[in-house]
């Protein structure tokens, strides 16, 4: 018996290729732009709010490998979502993983200035890896730039205690 495999049409191997075509070039226009996936796939807003929720909870019952897994992909769909670094950065602090949550505080930060609690993350990070010039740095932009009084005092605590630590070391 001998087996037959269709000749494919030629006419819909082009009509393929031309929609292939089409669909690169509207994502490369939509990347030029600076869309973000969460734009270019048309997820809605209440489905990334809600991926969102369960990214925190998970952060709030301590499954902070779930928590990473939601808040990475939050972070990947829209990276101009500061809440969704600061998150990702919180997860990273928690599993002591500071230079990575450094990272993802600042972005935080660059991403929503008004967001000074992410600096003061950042100092915290900063200091469990030694750098305190790092520290000093971000604490000295929250007590500068925070709205929260109690973070801003917080900082200023820091800060006072790594300048008078720099004084005795220079004494």
């Amino acid at each position: 018996m001998k087996l037959t495999y269709p000749m494919p049409n030629m006419n819909d191997t082009d009509e393929e290729e031309s929609r292939i075509a089409n669909e690169v070039a509207h994502m490369f226009n939509a990347i030029q732009n600076g869309a973000t996936l969460h734009e270019i796939y048309g997820i809605p807003d209440d489905v990334m709010e809600v991926i969102y929720a369960h990214a925190y909870d998970f952060y709030q019952k301590g499954c902070m490998d779930d928590a990473k897994l939601f808040f990475r992909f939050l972070c990947t769909h829209d990276m101009y979502n500061a809440q969704y670094a600061l998150g990702l950065g919180a997860v990273y602090q928690r599993q002591k993983e500071h230079a990575k949550a450094i990272q993802m505080y600042l972005l935080a930060y660059a991403i929503e200035p008004e967001y000074a609690r992410a600096m003061f993350y950042a100092g915290q990070c900063y200091l469990h890896l030694k750098d305190k010039d790092g520290a000093i740095k971000c604490f000295s932009k929250v007590t500068g730039d925070c709205v929260s009084e109690a973070i801003k005092k917080q900082a200023q605590g820091y800060l006072s205690v790594l300048r008078s630590e720099q004084g005795v070391a220079h004494a």
